[in-house]
């Protein structure tokens, strides 16, 4: 399940994804570099995509955060920025490290 909170706007999607998806993902995380872009799922699946790039003006991070259902969902597609996300790759993959431990 992904929790959205994006002030006036908040919701969840709930998504079955596998372990080896979420491994593929943080590890692209981890090696993203600025500006860059990472994806989980597509195709039958729906697609989160992270496009990160320097803030600016300011010393951060701004995330863009794109969730798109796949093709014959009727739900709309959800995006919004992250400001101030400093430092993201490595932390975001190491929450979902976290997770995995947690739950497998």
């Amino acid at each position: 399940m992904i929790d959205v909170v994006a002030h006036p706007f908040a919701g969840q999607v709930r998504q079955t994804v596998l372990v080896d998806d979420l491994r593929f993902f943080a590890e692209n995380l981890r090696r993203m570099s600025l500006p860059g872009e990472v994806a989980l799922g597509g195709e039958r699946m729906l697609e989160l995509t992270l496009a990160v790039e320097p803030q600016s003006p300011g010393p951060g991070i701004v995330v863009e955060v794109s969730l798109a259902p796949h093709g014959d969902d009727p739900y709309p597609s959800i995006r919004f920025l992250l400001f101030d996300q400093q430092p993201f790759g490595a932390k975001a993959a190491d929450d979902i490290d976290a997770f995995l431990s947690a739950h497998m």
